[in-house]
């Protein structure tokens, strides 16, 4: 016998959390509790609200009524008004997911209700098994940086570098679980940063790359160019993986290599951030044999380089690097007037 709709019929409707899209689903990060706040109007006083959970097979579960709790420890019911009632699923796992059913018997299995489809999500974790961890290979070798990560839904992997660098083929970011790097420069190192992203939240993994390469020399000026009689300095900046230190750079002319310091010669290292090494050959008093081309070298593990600097004479003296103009011989003069002031008070004294 079929039912026939009367104005005494209630009306059941889940109004919390509000179903803004309208297509009645419900996202819960997962361990949390989600709570279904069901409302029924017109309700027989006899009539119990009842909450169902439909199974896999399209079953309806009982989970309790508006006054007990079939499973407590997993679902708790409680009376909010008289026309109100909250089921609160507690931590809530993915086998909690489906759909949930408030209902008021009308007639023999016959009810009135509204539902809800509760889907579980989870902030993505990073995995790492499937994950590259830090790293060194040799200049113009293959790289490929792996990164993996679980979570609801299937979280979206992005690689960037530290402070917004480009990728080694272009670009500030790249969407894939791998990045690869075909032929490998010195400018690739540095940090690598794999973020897994999904609507539940984000993880994220910096991955150090090292990149071994034979030294790389730049000067800052060549020729250099210095009137006789006037201090000059010659520079090479070193960069190399493994580090050069000062020991592995060498400075010669036609062959002959220079001491640390020797004279009217001086050897200074800088050793600076990110492989550097700034080595300066600094000539006190340029003298005419000093002109010709001289010879930065450094060696490591992977090799060795060199670079040549020429030093040039012009009539008019050149600043350093500071804008100032040095000259040993005002230094020269010095000593010659302390000299003849002393000579002079000795004589004097004797006359006295």
């Amino acid at each position: 016998m079929l039912h026939t709709a009367l104005a005494v019929d209630p009306t059941v409707s889940i109004t919390e959390p509000v179903d803004y899209s309208g297509k009645k689903i419900v996202t819960a990060l997962k361990n949390s509790d989600v709570a279904l706040v069901c409302v029924v109007t017109n309700k027989v006083a006899d009539n119990q609200v009842t909450w169902f959970y439909q199974n896999k097979n399209g079953s309806d579960i009982n989970i309790g009524t508006h006054t007990s709790s079939r499973n407590p420890q997993k679902y708790t019911i409680i009376t909010m008004t008289p026309t109100s009632w909250r089921l609160t699923i507690q931590n809530i796992q993915v086998y909690d997911e489906g759909p949930y059913i408030c209902g008021v018997q009308i007639q023999t299995k016959i009810y009135k209700k509204d539902n809800r489809t509760v889907i579980v999500i989870e902030k993505p974790k990073i995995v790492d098994m499937k994950t590259s961890s830090d790293t060194s290979v040799d200049i113009g070798e293959e790289l490929i940086l792996t990164c993996g990560a679980i979570g609801r839904p299937t979280p979206r992997i992005k690689w960037t570098r530290l402070a917004g660098a480009d990728l080694p083929d272009g670009g500030k970011e790249l969407w894939a679980n791998n990045l690869r790097i075909s032929q490998i420069e010195p400018t690739d190192r540095g940090k690598y940063i794999c973020r897994a992203s999904n609507e539940a939240g984000e993880d994220e993994r910096i991955v150090s790359v090292l990149v071994r390469f034979p030294p790389i020399i730049d000067v800052d000026q060549n020729p250099v160019y210095q009137a006789i009689g006037y201090t000059k300095a010659l520079v090479c900046i070193i960069e190399a993986y493994p580090e050069v230190g000062p020991k592995q750079v060498t400075w010669t002319k036609m062959g002959v290599p220079f001491d640390m310091n020797s004279g009217n010669y001086e050897i200074k290292h800088i050793v600076g951030a990110f492989n550097r090494i700034t080595s300066k050959f600094v000539i006190k008093r340029v003298m005419s044999e000093d002109y010709g081309v001289y010879i930065c070298k450094a060696n490591n593990a992977k090799g060795v380089r060199e670079k040549k600097i020429s030093l040039e004479e012009v009539s008019e003296p050149t600043p350093d690097s500071t804008g100032r103009i040095n000259s040993s011989s005002a230094n020269l003069m010095d000593v010659i007037l302390l000299l003849l002031g002393i000579v002079l008070y000795d004589t004097l004294s004797i006359r006295l």
